[in-house]
This record gives structure tokens, sequence and C-alpha cells, in this order.
């Protein structure tokens, strides 16, 4: 399995069924699959409306089937 399939596979779910467009950071291979690190610009959903970026862990199958997916860190943009 190629890096930039796995990539593809995160990107197309992000954008599906989070209706966000994610930047692949960094991809691992993970003992039946792959681990993917994902940033997302959220814009204007947390409590006080303001811009932040959000990171997700996402854990694939050898077939590129999502596994699991999770927010590991936000941070505002402001403050980068």
């Amino acid at each position: 399995m190629e890096i930039g399939e796995v990539i593809k596979a995160v990107s197309g779910f992000f954008s599906h069924a989070l209706e966000s467009s994610a930047r692949v950071i960094g991809v691992t291979p993970s003992g039946d699959g792959w681990m993917a690190r994902v940033e997302v610009d959220v814009e204007g959903r947390d409590v006080l409306k303001r811009p932040f970026v959000a990171f997700y862990e996402v854990m694939l199958s050898q077939k590129l089937e999502i596994s699991s997916f999770q927010r590991k860190e936000s941070v505002d943009i402001d403050s980068l």
C-alpha cells in the first residue's frame, strides 16, 4: 500500500463525513494498518466563535477503511 493512497483515503473521509478539508501531516504504518495525523482549519465553531486548528489521529486498516478517528488537540489560530 502506498502512502499516497492513505492520504487520499483520509482526505476523502474528512471531506465526506465532516465536510472539512484536511491536510494530512503524517502517516505511519501501525500494526495491521496505518495511523495518520491530520490538521483541519475550523472557522468559528468553538464557543467564542473564533477560528482554530484541530489535530486528529486517524486509524485505518490495511484495506484503507477508517476504523477510528479522534481529535487530539485544538489550537487557537491567533496563537500560531
